[in-house]
């Protein structure tokens, strides 16, 4: 145990070590093979633990994700939608949300073992939503054919009687449907008999809608040879009819894992800065330095969906929040605006990029009174390197006090 605590330390420390890192990944593995229960990964680079079960492939999962780069597999599209089936305890969920930090995905699995890990391991990302289902070529209910006990490799059939069909089992459009989404762009599937399961006849239309499907392919434990996609599939018949055709989509295979993609992609990634919320939204710890800000605790407080409210301190002087960020490209400071005090004086609410040095690069000020609200949009040139945004607010000249000055900003990103 202090073993492994020591290599996680020391990772931590200098995250880009190579040797940390394979010493890390052996005390990892001999910490999961050592016992049963309950064990955490700790990653730099993820800034949240990964759970998982000692005695179980949980352990190889995580270093197939995230230490193997498994996610990384070539697309020609960027994504915006990810369906992700047979997403066990979400290691390859949570890998493709890094790799496409815009996307929302949703994580699919039947198993409430895994789910309790799934959910563990998603929680820290907004953009994921974990359900528990299966996915079936029909809707039906669904029971055990046969499992090894950790999940990773059950199979499922609707021939057992309807007292052990205990699993509700759905098709992609339902589950589509209870996601509220109208198409998937990328759909990884992550269980055996998945490219059968999923193309069965008659054929599939939501496949018409995306962009890729990914069938995952990984050795069996009972000796069966790995399920490949055959090409077959996505020809006019028997399987698909129509849905993929040879014109549209082409096969490539990258061990372990099939691409069906289409040609022409709808969402071909656009180069554009990445979003960054200055309430942190994705796990670890950004910096936030406050000042000027009342000891009350109605100062300064998070409002939900990436806001804060900054009361306004007593007329003549300024609270400031400062956000160290560095920035690759971005060129503006987006965020909501409220006055949300049942009354009191106008508000003034401040805007700005500072260089590290405290150079102003662009500012931009709006008053409220009570009740109103408005968005403001600070545009500048693209800046590259460490930045501070600053918002700030302060009371209106000629206000009398700052009596409820429920100054807040809402959702500010740079953009």
């Amino acid at each position: 145990m202090l073993t492994l605590h020591e290599a996680a330390g020391k990772l931590i420390v200098s995250p880009a070590d190579a040797a940390l890192r394979a010493a890390y990944f052996a005390a990892l593995a001999r910490f999961g093979a050592s016992g049963t229960g309950l064990g955490h990964a700790l990653l730099p680079e993820l800034g949240h633990p990964l759970a998982f079960r000692c005695a179980t492939p949980d352990v190889a999962a995580i270093a197939r994700c995230v230490r193997d780069g498994f996610a990384s597999f070539p697309l020609r599209s960027e994504p915006r939608r990810i369906l992700v089936l047979g997403a066990g305890g979400g290691y390859l969920t949570v890998a493709l949300a890094r790799r496409f930090p815009e996307a929302e995905l949703a994580a699919v699995e039947p198993l409430a073992p895994l789910v309790r890990l799934l959910l563990q391991n998603t929680a820290p990302y907004a953009r994921i939503r974990a359900v528990q289902a299966a996915v079936w070529h029909s809707s039906s209910r669904i029971g055990p054919m046969r499992e090894d006990g950790a999940g990773w490799s059950a199979r499922f059939t609707d021939r057992l009687p309807l007292e052990a069909r205990r699993l509700r089992a759905h098709t992609v459009p339902s589950l589509l449907g209870l996601l509220g989404w109208a198409a998937a762009d990328l759909v990884v599937a992550d269980f055996p008999a998945a490219a059968e399961t999923l193309l069965a006849a008659p054929g599939p239309s939501w496949i018409g809608g995306l962009d890729a499907l990914a069938i995952v392919r990984h050795a069996e434990p009972f000796g069966e040879q790995p399920a490949v996609l055959d090409p077959a599939l996505l020809e006019d018949a028997p399987f698909g009819q129509g849905a993929f055709k040879v014109t549209t989509h082409g096969v490539e295979r990258y061990a372990p894992i099939d691409i069906a993609e289409r040609l022409a992609p709808r969402h071909l990634p656009v180069p554009r800065p990445r979003r960054l919320a200055l309430i942190q939204e994705e796990p670890g710890v950004a910096p936030l330095r406050l000042e000027g800000v009342l000891r009350e605790p109605w100062g300064f407080f998070l409002t939900g969906e990436g806001g804060f409210q900054l009361h306004a301190p007593a007329p003549g002087s300024t609270a400031r929040a400062l956000f160290a960020r560095t920035l690759a490209g971005q060129t503006r400071l987006e965020t909501g605006l409220a006055h949300a005090g049942p009354g009191g004086g106008k508000i003034r609410f401040t805007a700005s990029l500072e260089t590290e040095a405290g150079d102003i690069v662009a500012t931009e000020t709006r008053a409220l009174a009570a009740g109103g609200s408005t968005r403001l949009v600070l545009g500048f040139p693209p800046a590259q390197g460490r930045h501070r945004a600053v918002l700030a607010t302060a009371m209106e000249e000629g206000a009398a006090s700052n009596a409820y000055a429920w100054g807040r900003f809402l959702g500010p990103v740079l953009a």
